[in-house]
């Protein structure tokens, strides 16, 4: 269900979680490859058993809609089981079909961060390093880490 990252190291920082298989290894190829050990999983329940088998897991990066059981039903169950902050895991809601409500919703069931898709690597790894330093991810924006499709040159 679930493989260790290409060039991986040790345990992963980062688990991401889309069904969109090519989203996902693109993601985890990337991380890898800038020095974040990173793991990937097509569902919320291997997400789930990972969350459980990576002790030193500090990032989840997830998709909202997925079959079965959703990003949002996710980030209920890690707050249920590991309580309102989520025990220290920072949750990051990367997804392409988001209303204002959804990303209150996230927001409210603890997700650390909320990004939109089309998502460059480039802003995803940024959100991702602020949530590994604790810092909010509009602290480390800037021109190597832009938080606005505009600097990326996309339209």
């Amino acid at each position: 269900m679930t493989e260790p990252s290409p060039g991986q190291a040790g345990e992963a920082l980062v688990v991401v979680v889309d069904d969109e298989h090519m989203i996902v290894e693109e993601i985890v190829e990337h991380l890898c490859f800038t020095g974040i050990a990173a793991r990937a999983t097509f569902s919320a329940r291997g997400a789930l058993e990972l969350v459980g088998r990576l002790p030193s897991l500090r990032v989840l990066v997830t998709d909202l809609r997925m079959p079965a059981t959703d990003g949002l039903d996710l980030l209920r169950k890690l707050k249920a089981d590991r309580g309102p902050q989520l025990g220290g895991l920072r949750v990051i809601v990367l997804t392409g079909h988001a209303t204002p409500a959804d990303e209150q919703a996230a927001r409210t069931a603890g997700a650390w961060d909320f990004l939109r898709k089309p998502c460059s690597l480039v802003e995803l790894r940024c959100a991702i390093v602020a949530a590994l330093d604790g810092a909010p991810a509009e602290a480390v924006a800037g021109p190597s880490c832009p938080r606005d499709a505009q600097q990326e040159g996309r339209s």
